[in-house]
């Protein structure tokens, strides 16, 4: 039995054309191997980001409720310490204005820790 690389040359010592062909072929099947391990991988990657962000956004929700509620009972709780009916929504209304207010100030302060997390996260492997 001849070795591969011999069978690969022929008699004039050229090349033989099994070779180019076999390379072919096993070029295709490795780079149609990757291109579905790439897919796979995206598909993992978008699912996990899927499940984070719903994750995410529910948890938001119930926050945002939480907040509506304390924010009732503090202005109604205000109202009744400063002996008025709107002063103490007017408190709580400037309290998330302030809060609004520091957040555009330092707004790159808080995007860049969540983008690096996102970026880590994506790249994970």
């Amino acid at each position: 039995m001849e070795n591969r690389d011999e069978a690969d040359i022929n008699s004039d010592g050229n090349l033989n054309e099994n070779f180019f062909k076999n390379f072919k072929d096993t070029l295709y099947a490795y780079v149609e191997q990757r291109v579905e391990f790439t897919k796979l991988t995206l598909v993992e990657k978008i699912a996990i980001t899927s499940g984070m962000i719903f994750s995410a956004f529910l948890i938001a929700f119930f926050v945002l409720m939480f907040l509506v509620f304390v924010s009732t009972v503090a202005g109604l709780a205000l109202n009744y310490y400063l002996e008025s009916s709107y002063l103490g929504f007017c408190w709580v209304s400037g309290f998330y204005l302030l809060i609004a207010v520091l957040t555009i100030l330092f707004k790159k302060q808080i995007e860049k820790p969540v983008i690096n997390a996102m970026i880590k996260m994506m790249l994970h492997e």
